[in-house]
Parts: C-alpha cells; structure tokens; sequence
C-alpha cells in the first residue's frame, strides 16, 4: 500500500506548519530560503497532500441553484511542479496571464462528477464569495492524486491561485537528498530570523502519509478484535439463555 502510486510526488518534501506566522513577511522568506544551497523549491499553499483545507461549495456558471462540494486548495504558481501533480489538459496557472487570478485548476473526479465537456464554457463560482457573482474560469485539469488517506475514494478538487492576503497554511520545501541534515538547519536558522526566534514546526510529507497508513492499519486491527469480542459476547449470552431453558425444562 505504501508504495502505491499517490499521484503526486511525497519525496524529500518538508511541509512548515503555521505559515501564518510569517504574515507578510511570507514572500521575503520564500526568496531567502530559495537561495539556501539544498533548497529546490518552496511554495505556500492553504493545504498539502494529508492535510486539506476545507470543502467548498460552489455554483457552475449557467446551472442551476445546484451546489458542487470540492476541496479547495489555494496554491502558489509552483505548487504543480513541486508536488509533481501531472497536468492532463490545459495549462497551470502562470505569472505571464494576469487573469489567473480569476482562474482556477480541477482534478478528474471533478470533470467526471459535474458532468463537464468544455472547459472554455465552464466557470465556478469563488469560494467564499458571499454574493455568488464572482466566477473561476477552469483554466486545466489535472490527474487524479490521493489528498487524503489511501482507503478514501479521490474526491473533486478545486485549485485557485494563492493571493498575498490570503495567510496562514503550510510552506512545503524540496530538499535535495544530499546534506540534509545542514538544509534543514538553515532553513530552521533562517525561519527563526523571520519569526523572532518561534521554533520550527515542520514535518516530512512521505513520513506523515506513512504514520497515516500505520494508524489506520491498527485502527483496522481494532475494529476486527472488538467485532471478535462482540460476536464472543453474544454467544455466550445465547448461550446462558439456552442453559436457563434447558433448567427450566
């Protein structure tokens, strides 16, 4: 099961919890660590592969009052790349189209369920937007990856472009497999500058999927004892009335 085939790239992948803390200060963080030899790539995003965000509901353009639940990731431009999330129709969103912003990315359960043909005539409405006038246009479509537990069927996803007021999520780094150790110490060092010292929460995101499909194999464990136990226990009541009318006989 561990070495299935996520959709998505969990190697030398290390997510920092709290990004928040960075405020506005995010952006200077990512350009100063990006420059640490070992860094590949940092990008911030409202959520990562193991831990989602939220579900959002959303219109389609030109439906109905019908609403559409899809997890909602807001991402940087890299995120794609960084994750290794294979785009399998359009394009990722990119810095040379201004209007990104009012674009968005979908998975293939998301085509698949909606019932979508034409990605150039489709548009969901913004997430959070309380006045449901503000629309997404789909702008690519990408392969189906695992954003939760392996046992949970791939749900629809929705990817829109992390904007600069948008805080708080993860900041996920690629390291290169060589000197880890002494990547990770700068990144902390450098982290620690930008925060007033507030230590460094992070996790390695091939390590926490791993935990994930231990704590649902003893969970699974669990479940077959207790239905053992439970089956023991009504027999044994079965048991004890069959006795008491054998007695009374």
């Amino acid at each position: 099961m561990l070495n299935k085939d996520l959709g998505f790239n969990k190697e030398q992948i290390l997510v920092i919890n709290k990004a928040g803390t960075l405020g506005t200060k995010i952006n200077s963080f990512k350009e100063t660590v990006k420059g640490i030899p070992g860094v590949i790539n940092i990008v911030s995003s409202t959520a990562v592969p193991g831990r989602n965000n939220r579900t959002s509901a959303c219109k389609m353009e030109g439906g109905k009052d019908e609403m559409f639940e899809l997890e909602t990731n807001f991402i940087d431009y890299d995120y794609l790349k960084t994750y290794g999330i294979t785009l399998v129709s359009g394009r990722a969103f990119n810095k040379s189209f201004t209007t990104d912003q009012q674009s968005c990315l979908i998975n293939e359960t998301a085509v698949k369920d909606f019932g979508i043909t034409d990605l150039e005539k489709t548009r969901f409405t913004r997430p959070g937007d309380p006045t449901g006038a503000n629309y997404l246009q789909i702008i690519g479509v990408v392969k189906n990856f695992n954003f939760k537990s392996l046992h949970n069927q791939i749900g629809p996803y929705l990817f829109c472009l992390k904007t600069d007021d948008i805080f708080g999520g993860y900041l996920s780094v690629k390291i290169s497999a060589r000197n880890y150790s002494k990547t990770i110490s700068a990144v902390e060092s450098r982290w620690k500058e930008f925060t007033a010292d507030n230590s460094l929460e992070y996790y390695f995101v091939d390590e926490d999927f791993e935990q994930m499909y231990i704590q649902e194999k003893q969970n699974a464990k669990m479940a077959v004892i207790f239905s053992i136990l439970a089956v023991f226990i009504a027999s044994l009541r079965l048991f004890g009335l069959t006795g008491q009318s054998g007695t009374i006989t």
